[in-house]
């Protein structure tokens, strides 16, 4: 591949990267509309901040900066949405 071409699929991947996160943003979102997370699984949002702040540590570990930066702004998201799918449960 290209240096070109990979410098734009890498620009691409950083907009799906953060783009998969926005889930969490809009769940928390909703919450906060509804002032309800009744129809929200806690242990599957558990599981999902499992799941993203691993791939943030995997991406520190082998020194990934895509990584890295989509998965922590996920593990954050996520963080906050499991917050606030407690408060309002």
């Amino acid at each position: 591949m290209k240096q070109s071409h990979f410098n734009l699929y890498k620009k691409y991947m950083y907009f799906i990267g953060y783009a998969g996160q926005i889930i969490y943003i809009t769940q928390a979102y909703k919450i906060l509309q509804t002032k309800s997370s009744a129809d929200v699984s806690l242990v599957g949002f558990a599981i999902s901040l499992l799941a993203v702040a691993s791939w943030a540590t995997y991406g520190y570990l082998i020194g990934d900066k895509l990584l890295i930066k989509t998965y922590s702004f996920g593990t954050i998201a996520a963080f906050i949405c499991l917050i606030i799918i407690i408060i309002y449960s």
